[in-house]
């Protein structure tokens, strides 16, 4: 793989060197120059960033290798993309990345679906198949396509975006072979980005540790107060009672119905916070406390 790979990174056009690849797409011709199948090779040559950005991500581990050793947990290149998907900016990077796509591309795009005889000034050796009509229109589904109408560079960019959401309005479409297999591409690597994209901003929406404890002691409030209220109501009825002068607008059952959803929403949260510290602990006492003196005042009640 290592010569493989010095051989891709070494393959360049010389000066004063080019060539001309015909290909037969049925029925339509398109030739291809030196100079743009090169460029499309020079820009695949980005995948070298991999390992730079890899160390980028995981410079903070400086003992990775030796607890990748102790682990046996490998820490490399995917490491390093869970790592960037899980942070705080994973929908600012998986922006830039997509983004990043949607440049190459719409370049290898552009690249394929642009015919050397559509341009004067590059056709030399091949007059001949270049003065031919299906090199000059292209017939797509009995519909005729000029040079002219083809996409521009900045189309290209568009129809990388519309075909990674995956929603094609039909306003420009690929009429080579080799176009079409890069659409696909982007169309599958472009969903992936998307969901991704879409994960890291519904991760952004959850709660936070410290947020998670506010809202625990708002709970744990709002249950205390609705304590105090059913303690109040009990306590007036079971004085009432006593006193012979029961409220006919009042309900026990009611009372005692809320009472025990409320005592129960208490007892939940403070089995799930009993760790805590801090002012959750004052809380859950003095919740707990009002707990207490509500059972006392049902168990009066219901004994009268």
């Amino acid at each position: 793989l290592f010569w493989l790979e010095v051989l891709f990174l070494g393959m360049h056009l010389p000066p004063y060197c080019t060539f001309e690849m015909r290909v037969n797409f049925m029925p339509n011709l398109v030739m291809y120059r030196g100079e743009t199948l090169m460029s499309l090779v020079g820009s695949m040559k980005q995948y070298s960033f991999v390992p730079i950005l890899r160390e980028l991500i995981l410079r903070d581990f400086r003992q990775r290798h030796v607890v990748s050793r102790m682990t046996g947990v490998r820490i490399g290149a995917l490491f390093a993309f869970k790592r960037l998907v899980n942070r705080v900016t994973a929908t600012r990077d998986i922006g830039v990345f997509f983004l990043w796509l949607v440049v190459c591309c719409g370049y290898a795009y552009q690249c394929m679906e642009t015919s050397a005889c559509w341009i004067p000034s590059a056709v030399r050796e091949s007059v001949e198949f270049c003065q031919r009509k299906e090199a000059w229109t292209f017939i797509m589904n009995g519909d005729e396509w000029q040079p002219s109408s083809r996409a521009r560079v900045w189309d290209s960019f568009w129809l990388m975006i519309v075909g990674s959401t995956t929603v094609g309005y039909g306003d420009n479409i690929p009429l080579t072979y080799s176009g079409r297999a890069v659409l696909g591409i982007m169309s599958i690597a472009g969903a992936s980005v998307v969901s991704l994209l879409t994960a890291s901003i519904a991760a952004g929406f959850r709660w936070s540790l410290e947020e998670q404890r506010v809202l625990h002691v708002i709970e744990q409030e709002v249950a205390r107060k609705d304590l105090r209220g059913a303690a109040m109501r009990l306590i007036r009825q079971w004085w009432a009672r006593k006193s012979k002068k029961p409220e006919r607008r009042f309900v026990p059952k009611k009372v005692k119905a809320t009472l025990r959803m409320v005592r129960r929403n208490i007892v939940k949260m403070r089995d799930s916070r009993a760790r805590s510290e801090g002012k959750i602990l004052s809380v859950l006492q003095r919740a707990k406390n009002v707990d207490e003196n509500v059972r006392v005042l049902e168990k009066q009640l219901l004994v009268k």
